[in-house]
């Protein structure tokens, strides 16, 4: 990821600051409505993962450009979500649901470039947690 995305994904990210928890809560309510399997991988109240999910979001565009020290956290949290039974289909479901309600509550100012720039970060993400679930599962 170069400078020019990293300052978009950052100024991006202060557009949804004021909002970060409700934006996460929307993206399990429409979950809920379009996948609602993937919904029953979380708690009925979310109030708690809405924060953790934007901070862990917001982590990661702060430090992006040093995703190595992450990894750890987030293959850890990987773990976790294998053991709510969390599969590799979710993530693809979770990611774009994510970047359709950004899209969504940005309008006019969501672009292709920055949905390919959010795509990449939940990407690395997903990448992350997968490697820790798989690793788990072979440690088993």
């Amino acid at each position: 990821m170069d400078r020019i995305q990293a300052h978009r994904l950052r100024s991006s990210f202060e557009w949804f600051k004021p909002c970060g928890p409700a934006m996460i809560a929307r993206v399990m309510r429409n979950l809920g409505d379009t996948n609602p399997g993937v919904r029953a991988l979380f708690p009925e109240d979310t109030a708690h993962l809405n924060r953790g999910f934007f901070e862990t979001l917001g982590q990661v565009v702060k430090r992006f450009e040093t995703f190595q020290r992450l990894e750890g956290p987030l293959m850890a949290l990987g773990v976790r979500a294998a053991a709510a039974g969390a599969n590799p289909g979710h993530y693809p479901v979770i990611r774009n649901q994510l970047l359709a309600t950004m899209a969504e509550l940005s309008g006019d100012d969501w672009t292709p470039k920055l949905a390919a720039d959010w795509g990449q970060v939940l990407d690395a993400i997903s990448g992350a947690m997968l490697r820790g679930a798989h690793g788990a599962r072979v440690a088993a």
